[in-house]
């Protein structure tokens, strides 16, 4: 649709504020979901091998945290049809006070995405700590110590 602005030299083919809706979508939907759809996935699959373990800690709320930015991405899609906004990406106050029902569910679909961004740090964070303390249980229950690793590390590397 952007593209399809640009073809006229005029541009005649949204008013200002359909073609402002237009970009500001394009950006959040961008930025908010699917980069996170994609940085939450490499962290479902990544932090799991790098920390040893077989699952993220709370494997149900990691789903959830996971399949929120769905009907968020539906909530940022229902804006244009509900009359869009013309505020910007920001969506500040002096300007959104006044915007129509787009502009409700564009703030809709942001506390959406905050919400399951939040909960994957929260699963993420656990899931390393959950890892880190039991590996140090099991570190002290061996009896190894910082010596005892130093010790390695130099018959490793004279």
């Amino acid at each position: 649709l952007i593209r399809f602005q640009l073809l006229d030299p005029e541009g005649k083919a949204f008013n200002p504020n359909q073609y402002l809706t237009i970009v500001s979508l394009h950006g959040s939907v961008m930025v908010m979901t699917m980069s996170a759809l994609v940085l939450g996935g490499f962290g479902n699959y990544l932090v799991p091998l790098m920390i040893g373990a077989n699952d993220m800690a709370f494997p149900r709320l990691n789903a959830f945290a996971y399949w929120v930015n769905v009907p968020a991405a539906i909530l940022l899609m229902l804006v244009w049809p509900l009359g869009g906004f013309d505020t910007g990406w920001t969506g500040y106050p002096p300007l959104s006070a006044k915007a129509p029902m787009g502009m409700q569910m564009f703030f809709l679909g942001v506390y959406f995405v905050g919400f399951s961004s939040i909960f994957g740090a929260l699963i993420n964070n656990s899931s390393r700590q959950a890892t880190l303390s039991m590996s140090i249980s099991i570190t002290r229950k061996l009896g190894t110590t910082a010596q005892k690793w130093a010790e390695i590390e130099e018959q490793r590397w004279p």
